[in-house]
């Protein structure tokens, strides 16, 4: 079964950060059909949005399904973004952000 994965900013206060990766976990079971079965969740850190917003675009290049989580309370950033499995161009990328 794939794993589930959530980048999260790592620029965000330690509260903030859990928060926005919930969201954004809801957010993805709510609008995305996926096999995950609420097996593995790898949340990761990602440095500041302008990464962020990198992996969002590098996984829409490829079609690969995710939801991205935009706070409003923050001026509308976007905060986290969630996806189940890697796809292969982005597998070797992956392996070097750190777990949160």
């Amino acid at each position: 079964m794939s794993k589930m994965y959530t980048l999260v900013r790592k620029d965000l206060p330690w509260s903030i950060r859990t928060v926005q990766a919930c969201h954004s976990v809801a957010e993805f079971i709510l609008n995305e059909k996926t096999e995950w079965d609420n097996g593995t969740m790898v949340v990761l850190g990602v440095k500041n949005e302008k990464e962020l917003l990198k992996w969002i675009s590098e996984l829409c290049g490829v079609g690969h399904p995710y939801q991205a989580f935009i706070e409003p309370d923050l001026g509308n950033q976007t905060t986290a973004v969630t996806f189940v499995g890697v796809p292969e161009p982005l597998q070797e990328d992956i392996c070097f952000l750190p777990l949160l």
